[in-house]
């Protein structure tokens, strides 16, 4: 799960090099990673047009935990639409990479 602040100026959950240049390549996690419970939004610095699920698909972050509007529920905002449309945007490999995740870890529960 990341955290609730900002490492190095990015919103763990945006943050590409935390998340998938230490977690994964260094550091050989396999697992799925999760946001925290109230994501903050934001825009990729690097990449305009990629904000909100995208950044966060983008960073290889595979799961949004609930949260962040009243009453704990969140709507469906289209922004990983957006951000699959834009300029330089989320590709399908790394859709298909956070599936991946999702469904190796449900996959280690069966065992």
């Amino acid at each position: 799960m990341t955290s609730y602040n900002k490492v190095n100026g990015v919103w763990s959950h945006y943050n590409y090099d935390l998340c998938t240049t230490v977690l994964r390549k260094e550091w050989g996690f396999l697992g799925a990673v999760m946001t925290d419970w109230w994501m903050r939004k934001d825009e990729s610095h690097e990449f305009p047009g990629v904000h909100d699920q995208g950044y966060r698909v983008r960073a290889g972050v595979d799961v949004l935990m609930p949260g962040g509007a009243r009453g704990g529920k969140r709507k469906p905002d289209g922004t990983l639409k957006k951000s699959m449309k834009a300029k330089d945007g989320v590709t399908l490999g790394e859709l298909q990479s956070c599936a991946m995740h999702v469904l190796k870890m449900a996959m280690n529960y069966l065992d």
